[in-house]
């Protein structure tokens, strides 16, 4: 951690690794690639051949990108998809207890396209009022 408080370099890989390993952990196929420095892509999939995308109904899985070259750090949830029940919530725990050292060295960013639940609530806020340990900017659609 740097004297400010960010994550630097090495942390950033070391977090999106056990992100990494997390997430190969509920038998997804992952693939992790670096653009530089700090800047991390994830995708997992129960599909080899399939990215998960917006309305896949083929593949669950998860797409983000793990960067500390925003201001401030950030960790942002591309897409994700879920065809089995629990699966969603199995994805975040994953990425969140990658995080757990630092909870609150990234924020993480998401688009929230998750249904409105019978409560009223979306997925993505049950998730968010479960873990207020760290910091989530969500945009709806």
């Amino acid at each position: 951690m740097s004297t400010d408080g960010r994550p630097d370099d090495q942390q950033v890989e070391t977090i999106a690794s056990a992100i990494y390993l997390n997430l190969r952990r509920l038998q997804l196929y992952v693939t992790l690639k670096s653009y530089g420095p700090g800047f991390w892509e994830i995708f997992a999939s129960t599909s080899r051949e399939i990215i998960v995308t917006a309305g896949n109904d083929k593949a669950s899985g998860i797409s983000l990108m793990l960067t500390n070259r925003f201001d401030p750090p950030e960790l942002y949830i591309e897409e994700i998809n879920s065809l089995r029940p629990g699966m969603g919530a199995q994805m975040v725990g994953a990425i969140m207890d990658a995080l757990q050292c630092q909870p609150r060295a990234f924020q993480i960013r998401l688009n929230d396209r998750s249904p409105i639940l019978r409560d009223d609530v979306t997925w993505w806020q049950h998730i968010i009022s479960a873990h207020p340990e760290f910091t989530w900017v969500r945009t709806q659609f």
